[in-house]
């Protein structure tokens, strides 16, 4: 991308100007625009006026347009060091590191320009964190549960299921949203709780309503958050225990600024057809007609991936494309020939239309052309539990 024009450097001195007896300031500018984020943040070190001209806002958007990434988040571990990692998806640059003590943290599946972590399944564990890899600022909650389900830690055997993240489109505001599972000697309990992560203050956990019905409370890849609502694939095989009928691939949906659960959300009528109302035990006797049902961001869609294990083997992309309407449509049918195929997760869509994978039984990371039907191997993660798309600009402060 060239340098922003004329027009649009009013805060900028004259090109004429130089820095550190050197450079023109055009000059240095466009050289800076050119470098990757990695080192141009080492590079605002040099002069104050270097660090000036590379946290001035035209700067940085105009830096994030030539540099788009994809960006992952994930942790690592280096002897004894540990911490969270930015890297540029597809060469496996890391571009930052960000240390920490604990062991146990994990980063959230999430899309956003934030890092969440969360660490042990106990509710009085370790804090949820949010992470701002640009300033490296940190927000944890306290240790605590919420007032209303206190008690079942003295009384019954409670743990944290999942915890989840999202951003509050009209806010702004961040939230965690986790699930506690409850075992009492009949049946295991579904409870939610929500947690505003401010900055202000620590923050605290408060109940809310359990799901319509049960859901895949447990499985990174059963769930998804997009502009502030969290997504649940709901549990169809465990209908005899629940209250409601389920068919395959319904998603339940909670609005994390209302702070309610949403009407459940039919899947494509290709794969919830499967169930029959008068009889049900076809889904059962041959669970390969359902296959395996997982759900996924792809750039601010929800999409469910079905894989198909009867012969020939394949994974479906369904998107919705109108809630309203409960329209999805199969974008893509990607054939597979490999075991470790049928334990693949779509992460993102590319550009080029390209899909990003990550093999579950490796943590390899993996790209699909759909025009060649090919698969390019691209770096493998140290815990593919670990890791989100980040969408931040590293260069904001």
């Amino acid at each position: 991308m060239a340098s922003p024009s004329s027009d649009k450097r009013g805060e900028l001195p004259p090109p004429s100007e130089h820095i550190a007896g050197e450079l023109p300031r055009d000059a240095l500018y466009d050289i800076l625009l050119r470098l990757p984020a990695k080192d141009v943040c080492r590079l605002r070190a040099v002069s104050p006026s270097w660090r000036s001209l590379t946290l001035d806002p035209l700067f940085v958007k105009a830096h994030a347009a030539r540099h788009p990434g994809p960006l992952l988040a994930t942790t690592f571990v280096d002897g004894e060091s540990r911490g969270v990692s930015i890297v540029d998806l597809l060469s496996g640059d890391v571009i930052k590191r960000m240390r920490h003590s604990d062991p146990d943290l994990r980063v959230q599946r999430t899309r956003l320009d934030r890092v969440c972590l969360v660490g042990g399944r106990h509710p009085l564990g370790v804090p949820v964190t949010l992470l701002d890899p640009a300033t490296g600022a940190v927000i944890s909650s306290s240790h605590d549960i919420s007032m209303k389900y206190s008690g079942l830690l003295k009384t019954r055997k409670a743990h944290m299921d999942s915890c989840i993240f999202g951003k509050v489109l009209s806010t702004g505001v961040y939230k965690a949203f986790r699930f506690l599972e409850v075992r009492p000697l009949v049946s295991p309990q579904q409870l939610c709780e929500v947690m505003t992560l401010n900055g202000r203050s620590p923050g605290r956990w408060r109940a809310r309503p359990g799901p319509p019905g049960r859901v895949f409370s447990d499985h990174t890849m059963k769930s998804a958050v997009i502009d502030g609502v969290v997504y649940f694939l709901m549990d169809f095989s465990n209908m005899y225990q629940s209250k409601v009928t389920i068919k395959p691939a319904t998603i339940a949906a909670f609005n994390l600024e209302t702070e309610v659960w949403m009407p459940p959300i039919d899947g494509p009528e290709q794969v919830s057809s499967l169930y029959d109302e008068e009889d049900v035990l076809p889904v059962f006797k041959d669970p390969r007609a359902v296959g395996i049902l997982s759900i996924t961001n792809l750039n601010g869609s929800l999409v469910v991936a079905q894989v198909h294990h009867s012969l020939p083997q394949s994974m479906d992309l369904w998107f919705l494309m109108d809630l309203e309407k409960g329209l999805w449509v199969k974008k893509y049918s990607i054939g597979y020939y490999r075991r470790e195929d049928l334990f693949s997760y779509p992460l993102l869509v590319l550009d080029d239309e390209r899909i990003v994978f990550v093999m579950q039984l490796t943590g390899l990371l993996q790209v699909y052309d759909p025009k060649t039907e090919t698969y390019t191997d691209l770096w493998q993660l140290e815990d593919f539990k670990s890791m989100c798309i980040y969408t931040g600009n590293l260069l904001s402060q």
